[in-house]
């Protein structure tokens, strides 16, 4: 539905994050000047464990300072 719509360069921006931890937190910072306050995760490969820890330390942290 999204691509039949030409809805990718609307919705990207908005909805994804990828990329280095630098960057994700770059985003991040960017959707909260939008008024964003909360994120929702959907970990579908690796290990959710590990995932979720550097997560917290990569991304979570630096956003803290």
């Amino acid at each position: 539905i999204v691509i039949e719509n030409d809805l990718t360069e609307f919705l990207g921006p908005r909805l994804l994050l990828a990329g280095t931890a630098p960057r994700i937190v770059e985003r991040l910072e960017e959707m909260a000047s939008w008024g964003a306050t909360n994120l929702i995760l959907t970990i579908l490969f690796g290990d959710p464990d590990d995932y979720a820890k550097r997560l917290a330390r990569e991304v979570l942290a630096p956003l803290k300072r």
